[in-house]
C-alpha cells in the first residue's frame, strides 16, 4: 500500500501541531535575563568580577530550589541580584509589591527584598556545605529595576536594596562597552561594588577574601545548575526539570547530559513535503541525535517527562510539540 494507515496517522498528528507563541509579558521579562546571559557567556572580565547567571540554589527545608538572576562575586563581597523589567507603576501594599500596568491590570508580587533574603540564606547554607564560610558582612542583595518607564513609589525606592533605573543611568554615562547590554551589566556591577569600600571601611573589614576561599567559592557557584529549557514549535519556552525522554519505546534519563547540552528535534512540518517524503519515500517525520546516536522520531508516541517550574506535578509533553531541549 502506498499510504499505510499508521503513516497517515503520524502525518496528520504532526501537521496538526499548532504553534505556541510566547506571551509578551514573558518576553519582556526574558529580556532582563537574556542580556545578562549574553554578556556573561561572552567571557566578561570586568575589574576582577565573577558573574553567574540564573543559578538555582537548593533549599532542602522547603524541598525546592531558589533561582537567582545574577550572582556577582568580587574579592570583597558576594552580591545576590534580582533583575526585573517591569512596566507601569510599583507600590507596596500590606507587605507585597503591587504592579499596576498601563492596561489597568494589577499584579501582586512578593516583596523582592524580603524574598531575596531567603535566597541569600539558602546560598550561605549551600556554601557552608562546601566548607566555604563567608561573613554575612561580606554578602549583600539587590533588586535591579531596569525599565526606565517604571514609576516606583517613594517607599520602595527608599529601600537601600533597590536599584532603580535612574540610579543605573548615572553609571551608564561613564561606561564603555561594545553594546548597551554590556554597558548595562557594567553599570549594575558598578552600582553594587561602589558601595563596598565605604561599608567595609565602616565595619573595619577592609580586606579581600583569601585567595583559596575565593577560588573555592567560584567553583561552588559555577557548579550550581540552571533551569532546563524546552523550546516549543512557535517560540514559547518552558523552563523546569527535564526528567526522561522516550523515543521509539526506549527511555533515556537526561541527568547524564552535560550542562548547556542541546538536543535538536528536526521535524518535517510542511504538509505536502512531509506527506511525500515520509509516506511515499519512507523517510522519518523527524530525527534527533542523543548520546551520539541518531534516532527517528514518531509523532504519535515519543514524549518527554518534564517538571515545569512552579507546577507541583510532572507533565508529559509530546516531542512533536518541541523544537529543542537544553540542559541547565
Amino acid at each position: 500500500m502506498l499510504f499505510s494507515r499508521t503513516k497517515l496517522m503520524q502525518w496528520r498528528d504532526l501537521i496538526n501541531v499548532s504553534p505556541v507563541f510566547e506571551d509578551p509579558e514573558v518576553l519582556a521579562g526574558r529580556k532582563a535575563e537574556d542580556f545578562l546571559t549574553r554578556i556573561v557567556e561572552s567571557n566578561l572580565k570586568y575589574k576582577g568580577v565573577h558573574c553567574f547567571v540564573g543559578k538555582r540554589v537548593p533549599c532542602p527545608e522547603k524541598s525546592r530550589r531558589y533561582e537567582i538572576d545574577l550572582i556577582v562575586l568580587t574579592k570583597k563581597q558576594l552580591h545576590v541580584i534580582e533583575v526585573k523589567n517591569w512596566s507601569g507603576s510599583l507600590v507596596e501594599e500590606n507587605g507585597q509589591w503591587i504592579q499596576h500596568k498601563l492596561n489597568g491590570q494589577s499584579i501582586e508580587h512578593d516583596n523582592l527584598t524580603d524574598h531575596n533574603s531567603a535566597k541569600l540564606q539558602s546560598l550561605q547554607d549551600y556554601l557552608q556545605k562546601h566548607d566555604i564560610h563567608i561573613d554575612p558582612s561580606y554578602i549583600s542583595q539587590k533588586v535591579v529595576l531596569i525599565n526606565p518607564r517604571l514609576k516606583i513609589s517613594p517607599q520602595i525606592q527608599s529601600d537601600p536594596n533597590v536599584i532603580p533605573r535612574s540610579h543605573l543611568d548615572h553609571y551608564l554615562q561613564s561606561q564603555k562597552g561594545a553594546s548597551f547590554s554590556e554597558r548595562m551589566l557594567h553599570s549594575v556591577i558598578e552600582s553594587c561594588t561602589s558601595s563596598e569600600t565605604g561599608s567595609i571601611l565602616l565595619d573595619g573589614l577592609f580586606k579581600a577574601m583569601p585567595r583559596k576561599q575565593l577560588k573555592r567559592t567560584i567553583e561552588a557557584l559555577g557548579s550550581l545548575r540552571t533551569w532546563d529549557l524546552i523550546g516549543l514549535h512557535g517560540g514559547k519556552i518552558l523552563q523546569g526539570d527535564a526528567r526522561r525522554i522516550s523515543i521509539g519505546g526506549q527511555r533515556f534519563e537526561l541527568e547524564p547530559l552535560q550542562r548547556d547540552e542541546k538536543i535538536e528535534l528536526r521535524w518535517k512540518r510542511g504538509k505536502l513535503s512531509s506527506l511525500f517524503s515520509s509516506c511515499v519515500m519512507n523517510f522519518a517525520f523527524g530525527k534527533t541525535k542523543l548520546q551520539k546516536r541518531s534516532y527517528r522520531l514518531n509523532p504519535l508516541e515519543d514524549h518527554i517527562l518534564f517538571h515545569k517550574a512552579g507546577n507541583p506535578q510532572i507533565s508529559q509533553i509530546d516531542l512533536k510539540q518541541i523544537e529543542w531541549i537544553k540542559r541547565g
